[in-house]
């Protein structure tokens, strides 16, 4: 599924686990949303991911943000209407690996 069809992709950094949980918690409750992806950064720091239309994930970003600030979790939260990523990339997206060879090597 491509992003251009969903019409936004909202994104809530939180410090913890707990704090990701209520997150995603509050999103599936406050609109119509989908689920993309819970993952782990590191030093804590939890990214959950939602699609859907662009004033229902406004709507769950928003009522995260608030819910997860007041148990001290929120680090930052976005929302992008129309993203030209497919979905596939932030879903499956592992760390990168830096080059084995420089360009023009083979």
């Amino acid at each position: 599924m491509d992003l251009w069809d969903t019409g936004a992709l909202g994104v809530v950094e939180t410090h913890g686990l707990t704090a990701s949980i209520v997150a995603v918690d509050v999103m599936a409750k406050a609109a119509q949303v989908r689920l993309i992806g819970v993952r782990r950064i590191g030093d804590g720091i939890v990214t959950v991911s939602v699609v859907g239309d662009m004033a229902s994930v406004t709507a769950a970003v928003e009522s995260a943000r608030l819910a997860v600030t007041a148990i001290g979790g929120t680090v930052a939260s976005t929302v992008i209407g129309r993203p030209a990523v497919p979905t596939a990339v932030l879903r499956d997206a592992g760390p990168v690996e830096p080059p084995t060879t420089r360009p023009g090597e083979q």
